[in-house]
């Protein structure tokens, strides 16, 4: 068998971990993942996802959203609980979230990676839409998030908020950023 694809114990994922005495330990199982997750998904933007993310973001948590800050307040780099927190406040206060669905979670390690879905009304307009999403999040071996990068779909919160003029002048200015890199690259 090759041993660069040889299955190895995950610490965390391991339901078997002993402490003194022989005595079985629970730590943090795949399936508890998958269902502290899916949880807090299903209560996105709710007060029980606020209290999930107290108990599970780490006060030194980061959370990293690839939405221009002109764009939303969510939008960059975000460091400690209450920035965070206050961050994704913000995004529920202009967005109300009508459903969600997770379409996968994939788990490695410390890492999770959930791919999903969330139909969204925007309280200034009333416009309605879905939005896909993808988060990756790493856990520290107290099972809590350390970090969380968000990567939404900028042009569909562009639409519902309708916004897509600001969200146009922002990709253009990025493009022309990239060409004067490139540019400058050539030189």
């Amino acid at each position: 068998m090759d041993k660069r694809f040889e299955l190895r114990p995950n610490p965390y994922m391991n339901d078997d971990t002993t402490r003194e005495g022989g005595q079985a330990q629970p730590h943090y199982s795949r399936t508890r993942v998958e269902q502290d997750f899916l949880e807090a998904f299903e209560s996105f933007g709710s007060r029980a996802f606020f209290d999930y993310l107290e108990r599970y973001l780490r006060p030194d948590g980061v959370m990293v959203c690839n939405c221009p800050p002109q764009l939303l307040q969510i939008g960059g780099t975000h460091r400690g609980y209450d920035n965070v927190v206050t961050a994704l406040r913000s995004f529920f206060i202009e967005f109300r979230v009508l459903a969600t669905s997770v379409d996968d979670i994939v788990i490695d390690g410390a890492h999770v990676v959930i791919n999903y879905h969330m139909e969204l009304s925007h309280v200034g307009t009333g416009r309605t839409g879905r939005v896909s999403g993808i988060n990756h999040y790493v856990l520290d071996a107290n099972r809590r998030i350390s970090k969380c990068s968000v990567f939404l779909d900028n042009a569909s919160l562009a639409v519902i908020g309708d916004v897509l003029d600001t969200f146009a002048d922002i990709a253009r200015g990025m493009t022309g950023a990239r060409g004067r890199r490139d540019d400058e690259d050539a030189s």
